[in-house]
């Protein structure tokens, strides 16, 4: 029979690491760690379902803390472990409030022993519970209401109002998720996190409220503002753009050209910088593997060559001039797109969209062939070849659109 003591004691049956000595070196283990070098899906999934239904509390998230990403990449249903109490630990401590008139939600950051909350209230919400302090002060004092002239009504009308007010009962989440991304002192795996979100096919995962919260945290924390800066910087960019073609190739003014020329030139050097210290950071091999990346550059230095060109061209009509400006017209769209994914009201539709050209890329390319044939016909057949027609007036037709004032015999 085998021998299961060095995974699960038969006295108390319950999973927690042991110490093993593998390799010759002495290792804290689990019967989880054991079945993932062992490959063993299905142990796993009946491991974790035990866990949640015997074990589900937060003391026992040393379990996963990891080892959570491999189980991430092996594929195992992870939702109903991201919803339990070891990941999301709902809890009350006695100096903490228990009820508020405001019933929004706020998610603040928590660097301490997660086994000792009581007396961190402060510590946690120290400027939110600063400003209610100062307001419940200013409510309390009655020498205000003599002092205060142009607000004494206002603050008035908030005395009466805040104990009429309802009141709501908070409940307090603490988010362990974010610790499986620590390597001792430092979060040195939060983005090995962050892409095995992405690349995850149980969407299960994004209704769990840990999941929802640390990519809220770290989007109000870290990401927002960087991003509306530069879909900003975009926006200027785009009305240059637009600007310049409106001007120079439409109404053939060239005044002012060479100023909108380099206000787009300096719009280009924030996305140039910003990539290009994410290929620095990420190295060429891991930053040219997503597909993305490709679009940023070519937006960046397409968006250049467009603009030295229209600099120093004389001819704004030639081929390359005009092909270039085609291109930086079709990467500028996509940029858009992805500035638009900020919003929730957009991020669903341009997800939807490219996913749609993306199933269908085997029918573009056989439509592209398709097209790229039937234009052969139309130039074997010489149609629509002005230049060497018998008829002179037909031969003068190109030159008859481009100079219409010209008179032609």
């Amino acid at each position: 029979m085998y021998n299961h003591d060095h995974i699960i004691d038969t006295k108390y049956p319950i999973f927690y690491k042991m110490r093993q000595n593998i390799d010759g070196k002495i290792r804290l283990v689990s019967g989880i760690e054991i079945a993932l070098e062992s490959n063993q899906i299905g142990a796993l999934n009946l491991m974790i379902q035990y866990i949640i239904e015997h074990q589900n509390n937060f003391c026992y998230f040393n379990l996963f803390n990891d080892n959570l990403l491999e189980l991430f990449k092996k594929g195992i249903k992870l939702a109903p472990l991201l919803e339990s109490d070891i990941f999301c630990h709902r809890f009350e401590e006695p100096d903490w409030p228990i009820v508020h008139i405001d019933n929004s939600s706020m998610i603040k950051p928590y660097n301490g022993s997660i086994f000792n909350l009581n007396g961190k209230y402060k510590a946690v919400f120290g400027e939110d519970l600063k400003k209610e302090q100062e307001l419940e002060m200013i409510l309390n004092n009655n020498s205000s209401f003599r002092n205060v002239k142009d607000g004494e009504s206002q603050i008035k009308k908030q005395h009466e109002e805040i104990p009429k007010a309802k009141v709501y009962k908070i409940q307090y989440t603490l988010n362990i998720l974010p610790i499986v991304t620590y390597e001792g002192d430092e979060s040195l795996r939060n983005n090995d996190l962050l892409t095995l979100l992405g690349e995850t096919e149980e969407l299960e995962v994004f209704n769990c409220k840990v999941v929802k919260d640390i990519l809220a945290f770290q989007w109000d924390e870290y990401a927002k503002y960087l991003h509306y800066f530069g879909g900003v910087v975009h926006l200027i960019y785009i009305i240059c753009f637009t600007a310049y073609a409106n001007q120079v190739y439409i109404n053939r003014n060239y005044e002012g050209r060479v100023i909108l020329i380099w206000v787009q030139m300096i719009c280009l050097v924030y996305p140039l910088v910003y990539d290009g210290m994410q290929l620095l950071k990420a190295g060429p091999v891991e930053y040219f593997g997503e597909f993305w990346n490709y679009l940023d550059q070519g937006h960046i230095w397409f968006g250049i060559a467009n603009l030295l060109c229209q600099r120093f061209e004389p001819d704004i009509v030639s081929p390359h001039s005009q092909i270039l400006m085609l291109i930086v017209t079709m990467t500028m769209m996509l940029k858009t797109f992805f500035f638009l994914r900020m919003f929730k009201e957009y991020s669903f539709l341009v997800t939807l969209i490219l996913q749609v050209f993306y199933d269908l890329r085997v029918f573009l390319l056989f439509y592209a062939i398709l097209l790229y044939n039937f234009a052969l016909f139309f130039a074997i057949l010489d149609l629509g070849n002005f230049e060497f027609s018998e008829d002179p007036v037909i031969r003068n037709l190109p030159n008859m659109s481009t100079n219409p004032s010209k008179e032609y015999m």
